[in-house]
């Protein structure tokens, strides 16, 4: 059986007869338009609603919150506007990374509400990236026109920068999405929609099966996701992937295993920078991965157990080790010792959650 099958015929349209451009996908969308009549009608009510509002807007210039608001709000509008047009022309996966855009707007503005100092948080966060990709340009990894070659690249940053501080000269504590959602109460949306949706908006392996239906059983022992072939690897890689992935199900890292090191390295779509917290989710993908050790050593009598792991969280967001940790087996000498302080630690990080408390 082949690691996978094609669904183009279960497509709106299909590849050959030029995609969406098609006859065939114009009819198809006629119908679309048809059977779901009143869904459509009611989506241009809302957006004429919108369109109304809009025109009594009275926008003050020197009022950042207000701007921000209302460029949030046309921003949305837009996206609305979009994802009408993608579903009445079968764009079924494109519709979905758009409600995802939208929801990433109603975090904000719902942040807008409930946060004073929300408006420059957005700013200094979208200029920190703005910061980056500078440094980017003037390193020479990011190419740049010959015209644009000879700047003043520092002085160009440290104005992208000037909001990363207080008036105090503290540094400003920029807040991920997650953040934001939770101060603002919407954690359902976030947890719900927006994270299921994040499959299309990255174009995960889930949403790819509007065009082909993966094995994903058989994937997992022909084909190494982090990029390096199964023949190099060992069977107990495999299976050590196996068990990292199956406790990392919410967000998904790509797995590297080197030996006694193990690299996770999660997505630009999770904010997230070095903490404590994350050394200790570390160190439990290290006791995992002596779970993984002992129960190949028991599937194997001849499996040469590890002395230690060293794993290492990264992100590619904030372009960091997020967190970082090392267990020796000494420490944990059979399977039963290592379950049991999975166990302990997974009480103590349930009552740290009950209580509040970080420690």
């Amino acid at each position: 059986m082949a690691p996978f099958e094609s669904k183009n015929q279960a497509m709106a349209t299909k590849i050959s007869d030029n995609g969406f451009f098609s006859d065939e996908a114009i009819r198809k969308g006629e119908l679309i338009k048809q059977e779901h009549k009143q869904l459509f009608f009611y989506l241009a009510e809302v957006n004429e609603q919108a369109h109304r509002y809009l025109g009594l807007w009275r926008v003050s210039s020197t009022y950042v919150k207000q701007l921000f608001s209302a460029a949030l709000f046309a921003r949305a509008l837009t996206a609305y506007q979009a994802l009408i047009l993608l579903t009445q022309r079968g764009y079924a996966s494109e519709a979905r990374a758009t409600c995802r855009n939208i929801l990433e707007a109603k975090f904000k503005l719902a942040y807008l509400f409930k946060e004073p100092e929300a408006a420059v948080l957005l700013i200094a966060k979208g200029e920190k990236k703005r910061a980056d990709r500078l440094r980017n340009m003037k390193s020479g990894a990011l190419p740049v026109p010959p015209e644009l070659a000879n700047q003043d690249w520092d002085s160009i940053i440290k104005k992208a920068e000037e909001h990363l501080k207080d008036a105090k000269g503290s540094k400003r504590k920029l807040p991920s999405m997650w953040d934001i959602a939770k101060k603002c109460g919407l954690q359902m949306d976030y947890l719900g929609h927006y994270s299921l949706f994040s499959e299309a908006t990255h174009t995960g392996h889930v949403e790819l099966e509007t065009y082909l239906k993966f094995n994903v059983a058989l994937i997992s022992l022909s084909t190494n996701i982090s990029g390096y072939s199964q023949g190099s690897q060992s069977k107990f890689d495999a299976a050590l992937k196996k068990e990292l992935l199956s406790n990392h199900q919410r967000h998904v890292p790509i797995v590297t295993v080197k030996g006694n090191e193990v690299k996770l390295t999660y997505g630009p779509e999770l904010e997230w920078t070095k903490s404590a917290a994350h050394d200790d989710v570390a160190r439990m993908d290290a006791l995992d991965c002596f779970k993984a050790d002992y129960a190949a050593l028991k599937a194997d009598p001849k499996h040469q157990l590890h002395d230690y792991f060293h794993v290492i969280n990264y992100s590619t967001w904030s372009h960091q080790v997020i967190g970082e940790a090392t267990v020796k087996r000494a420490d944990y000498p059979n399977a039963q010792a290592v379950d049991k302080e999975i166990a302990r630690t997974l009480a103590e990080w349930q009552r740290r959650a009950s209580t509040g408390s970080p420690q």
